[in-house]
């Protein structure tokens, strides 16, 4: 799944910038990450469903509901706030640095790695990834 690749390229790479450069960082990385815990637990029983499961409409629309609030805030606050530091060139590293991670992240859901604070964080989800991409063949 692309959105727990991104989720935690936010993590790893997004949020210790968010913390070190904006003023309101560390309670933007918190509110985020309390979303991120929340999708990744609605996102574990998705991925566990069939679509022809009875209760997959439902649980998809708790996703979604978990998930547009914290998009939103992420587009019209978090991302443009960051932005306004940065320099381009800033700015397209970090994209690219980005970009590699979500490479490298799991491919599923794991909200116990949500749980923590990094860097165990991190060694979760990199000890996630592996094992991910053997589960899904």
């Amino acid at each position: 799944m692309q959105l727990a690749r991104h989720h935690v390229g936010e993590e790893l790479v997004v949020y210790p910038v968010m913390q070190k450069i904006l003023s309101n960082g560390s309670e933007l990385v918190s509110k985020d990450r309390e979303a991120h815990h929340r999708v990744a637990e609605l996102l574990y029983k998705l991925q566990e469903k069939s679509a022809s499961d009875p209760d997959f409409p439902k649980v998809f629309d708790d996703v979604m509901g978990e998930l547009r609030p914290h998009l939103r805030d992420e587009e019209e606050t978090d991302i443009p706030e960051l932005e306004a530091k940065l320099s381009r060139e800033e700015s397209e590293a970090l994209a690219k640095q980005f970009s590699k991670t979500k490479k490298l992240a799991p491919t599923r859901s794991h909200p116990y790695a949500t749980s923590f604070e990094p860097p165990f964080e991190t060694a979760l989800a990199l000890i996630t990834a592996p094992i991910d991409k053997v589960y899904l063949r």
